[in-house]
């Protein structure tokens, strides 16, 4: 059975709205998780960003602390006394920021632990380095040491964590705007391909039209001779 002129036109046009809907809601979708990963990524970096600067203020603070007991001169505790305004707000944007992660949670929890426990330290041996014998100097700077030590390691397995993170999101990211550029591509040309059908229908149609109405115009000047 042929199908009419009209019926094959709604079927294209039909056929256009759906691929122009399913395009719609495809790159909606994509965008929506590029979005998502986005946040993710910058998320991810100003964890790492947050991670080294408490790393480089308890360095500092550390720095600080053993220039004052080599020299007994308050100056040198500067930097630690920056480092202790400063250390609270940072660790508290890193908990912030790992709160919907449990691993990184765990993590950020153990620095905030030794941190805490290393400044307790410092403030318990006191600000008169003149009390402080080279054999107590030495057991200090053993203990601190030791803490350091912990600190620097939950602050690498931390980072690394992070840079894994941010590496996974990265390539998600990466992979749904390819996704995304191919969907396009691909509903592209389905609608180009959708739209010379239907002009091939029209011309085809009109073309038709024309043919039988000279063949009627033909036949009317036969039938009046």
């Amino acid at each position: 059975m042929q199908v009419s002129f009209r019926t094959r036109l709604y079927i294209g046009f039909s056929i256009a709205i759906i691929l122009c809907a399913a395009s719609g809601l495809t790159s909606y979708f994509i965008l929506n998780k590029q979005e998502s990963q986005r946040v993710w990524v910058r998320k991810a970096r100003r964890m790492l960003d947050s991670t080294t600067h408490a790393q480089a203020l308890i360095i500092d603070m550390e720095t600080g602390r053993r220039g004052f007991r080599a020299t007994n001169q308050v100056r040198f505790l500067d930097p630690y006394k920056a480092g202790l305004a400063q250390i609270g707000p940072t660790l508290g944007e890193l908990k912030n920021l790992s709160a919907d992660d449990t691993a990184l949670a765990r993590q950020e929890a153990m620095l905030e632990d030794h941190v805490s426990r290393l400044v307790a330290f410092w403030k318990h041996n006191g600000d008169n380095a003149s009390a402080y014998t080279r054999d107590y100097i030495t057991k200090l700077t053993d203990d601190e040491k030791n803490q350091m030590d912990d600190i620097r390691g939950v602050i690498k397995t931390l980072q690394a964590d992070e840079s894994k993170l941010l590496a996974g999101r990265r390539e998600e990211y990466d992979r749904l705007v390819h996704y995304g550029t191919l969907s396009s591509s691909i509903d592209s040309i389905l609608s180009e391909i959708i739209i010379v059908i239907l002009i091939i229908i029209i011309t085809r149609e009109f073309r038709s039209r024309r043919k039988a109405q000279l063949q009627l115009r033909d036949t009317i000047e036969e039938l009046k001779q």
